[in-house]
C-alpha cells in the first residue's frame, strides 16, 4: 500500500502533538497552544484559549522567557522557546503553578528539538 507523504504528519508535527498532549495531562492544565514567532497558532489542544494578552506581553518584554497572566478564567503561562515560538497553557484557578512551570519548561526543551 502506497502512502502519499502528504497523508502522514511529519515527525515535527507528531512530536508537537505528543508534547502538548503530555502537557495537558498535568493536573491543572486545561489546554496548550504552540505559537509561531509571528504570533500564529501552529498546534493546539483546544480552540478556546485567547493568547492575545500573553503575546502582547512577550512583545513588550522581549527578554523574558516565561510570563504569567492571571485572569478570571484561570491562569495563562507562556514560555518563549529559543526559536521565538511561544508555548502557552491555560491552567485552572488554584493549581500548582510551580509544578506546572517545571512541566512547561521541560515541554519547551522537548519542542526546541523539533521546530
Amino acid at each position: 500500500m502506497n502512502h502519499n507523504s502528504h497523508d502522514l504528519p511529519n515527525r515535527a508535527v507528531i512530536v508537537q502533538r505528543k508534547v502538548l498532549s503530555n502537557l495537558t495531562a498535568v493536573e491543572g492544565v486545561n489546554c496548550a497552544t504552540l505559537v509561531s514567532p509571528e504570533g500564529f497558532p501552529i498546534e493546539r489542544t483546544s480552540l478556546g484559549l485567547d493568547l492575545t494578552k500573553i503575546i502582547v506581553l512577550f512583545d513588550k518584554l522581549p527578554d523574558d522567557k516565561m510570563l504569567t497572566v492571571i485572569g478570571e478564567e484561570g491562569t495563562i503561562v507562556g514560555y518563549r522557546i529559543n526559536t521565538g515560538h511561544i508555548l502557552a497553557i491555560q491552567c485552572t484557578q488554584g493549581c500548582n503553578l510551580g509544578q506546572i512551570r517545571i512541566a512547561l519548561e521541560k515541554a519547551c526543551n522537548d519542542l526546541a528539538e523539533s521546530i
